[in-house]
């Protein structure tokens, strides 16, 4: 009875806040996204949430347009021949404020978030830039910095080392501008949205309920279609009938067991998230060390049927580490363009590998661990591997779910002999996947270790467009053929949209442009 009263609670409440009419679309569209962020301000944006809704309130001085990078604040951009110099140029464009947004307010942004009294989550990217990890340290002054304003319009930086992959850095919330007005007293203000320099700012927030996001007037690119947004922060079941209901008009990451439901009102749209869902190998421990073994296991790992099992049906199998949704300077798929050939199962093959390493023989094969976080999906998900490997190879794997902290302890002591491990890339380009491997990754617990690859990814970062991109094949195909990992499939966000929204575009990271919605009225 109590869940009852609530749930009616919830239902009378909403249906106050946005009229009973089902469908009655006014000049704002309600949007369920389950968490409520923590804050709005990019020094303390700390997770996914935090940065969808910061995607919306701010611009940078690069961003996003139809999965390619384009000039936001910054009209263009000249980096020096041996790609450690930018000079970004901005353009005229305002604070909602009015205030007009200058090279001054991205010094001071920065600042903020490497100043070594700062109370924002320090991100690691930064450390790019010349200077900023002695900073940090105390041990120079912001005039040694690479990061200074010259005037009002021009902003530069330098790196320690090329980098072409830093413009996809811009993009992120560590990156993104505040008004440096507003923090002068004191960098760690916590800010609140209502100025931003983006398609939205933050019109209302009332705390675990709803935030309303309302068109930035003085935004460069024009209005947001004059569309207010309302964030809620509803579960999935309150969310499922209040967009029933026609209530609410979105549902991030909505409860499959009602999609089927709610099916004649709405569309699915799945955005890439940049993850990718894999097994590591511990190559320190035999006979995982051999790659015919690793070869063996990849030869009867079945993605589709892992998929269909356990996601019902609905994911992509991974073929290499990168995801989809990159695209290349030419506009085209990052991982469309690559030459790694799927994996045909053949167990006979994998079981001829074994015998040509000496398995079964004299020697019996180890019994294997396979460690995952717990949680009942994950379980599932490696329960099902498990009985693959022990089928088609004969051998006997057992599957322990541990708690993130004990996961994470064993995988950095190498305690382990399998893993299931997932990797979301940081910032949207294909290195922020691949570095995962270098020799000297903190995250590499596989222990890969090939100078080659190192080499490339190098290479890569001194390097733009064709022969960028023909380099990073080259190292993500070195990975694959090695097979210190079995990519299983990868990740993306879904979202159930009112069949009445048109339009709704997304970055590469999976994160909704509000801005780009249009609604078709009846």
């Amino acid at each position: 009875m109590k869940k009852i009263s609530l749930h009616i609670g919830w239902m009378l409440m909403l249906t106050l806040a946005f009229g009973a009419a089902a469908y009655a679309w006014s000049n704002e569209i309600a949007i369920n996204i389950g968490a409520e962020p923590v804050a709005v301000d990019p020094l303390y944006a700390m997770g996914r949430v935090e940065a969808m809704v910061i995607t919306n309130l701010y611009q940078g001085l690069v961003t996003w347009r139809d999965g390619q990078l384009v000039p936001g604040v910054a009209g263009k951009w000249i980096i020096s021949k041996d790609g450690t110099e930018y000079r970004f140029q901005l353009q005229t464009s305002y604070w909602s404020n009015g205030d007009p947004v200058v090279a001054k307010d991205f010094e001071v942004s920065w600042f903020r978030n490497i100043h070594p009294h700062s109370k924002g989550k320090f991100n690691s990217l930064m450390s790019i830039i010349d200077g900023v990890d002695q900073y940090r340290r105390g041990e120079i002054d912001q005039t040694q910095v690479g990061i200074k304003a010259l005037g009002r319009n021009v902003l530069w930086v330098k790196l320690k080392r090329p980098c072409s992959q830093f413009l996809s850095y811009l993009t992120l919330p560590t990156f993104m501008p505040v008004n440096a007005r507003l923090v002068a007293d004191n960098y760690n203000q916590s800010l609140s949205g209502e100025c931003t320099n983006g398609p939205y700012k933050v019109g209302e927030w009332e705390k675990r309920r709803f935030m309303r996001l309302e068109p930035n007037p003085r935004f460069r690119w024009g209005q947001a279609r004059g569309i207010d947004v309302r964030l809620i922060f509803l579960s999935s079941e309150m969310a499922a009938s209040a967009f029933k209901a026609g209530i609410i008009h979105a549902i991030k990451s909505p409860d499959n067991r009602v999609v089927k439901d709610l099916a004649p009102y709405s569309i699915m749209r799945k955005a890439p998230s940049l993850s990718c869902s894999f097994i590591f190998f511990n190559l320190q421990r035999p006979p995982l060390n051999r790659q015919e073994i690793r070869q063996g296991f990849a030869l009867v790992t079945n993605k589709e049927r892992l998929i269909q099992r356990n996601l019902d049906g609905q994911g992509y199998p991974a073929t290499g580490f990168v995801p989809y949704g990159l695209l290349d300077h030419n506009g085209q798929e990052f991982r469309s363009n690559s030459e790694i050939p799927d994996m045909i199962l053949d167990g006979e093959q994998a079981r001829r590998l074994f015998w040509q390493v000496g398995y079964p023989g004299e020697t019996e094969f180890p019994p294997m661990e396979l460690i995952c976080r717990e949680g009942e999906l994950n379980q599932k998900i490696m329960e099902n591997l498990a009985t693959m490997w022990r089928i088609d190879l004969g051998i006997s794997v057992v599957v322990t779910p541990l708690p993130w902290t004990e996961f994470k302890k064993r995988c950095m002591e190498g305690r382990f002999y399998l893993a299931r491990a997932g990797w979301e890339g940081d910032y949207p380009d294909a290195m922020a996947m691949l570095e995962l491997f270098r020799s000297d990754s903190p995250g590499n617990f596989c222990r890969y270790q090939n100078e080659e690859y190192d080499a490339l990814l190098m290479k890569a970062e001194a390097l733009f467009g064709t022969e960028r991109n023909r380099v990073l094949h080259e190292a993500e195909k070195q990975l694959i053929q090695d097979l210190p990992i079995i990519p299983l499939h990868y990740g993306y966000e879904e979202y159930l949209l009112d069949k009445r929204m048109n339009d709704l575009s997304f970055t590469p990271q999976g994160f909704p442009m509000f801005w780009t919605v249009a609604v078709k009225r009846s």
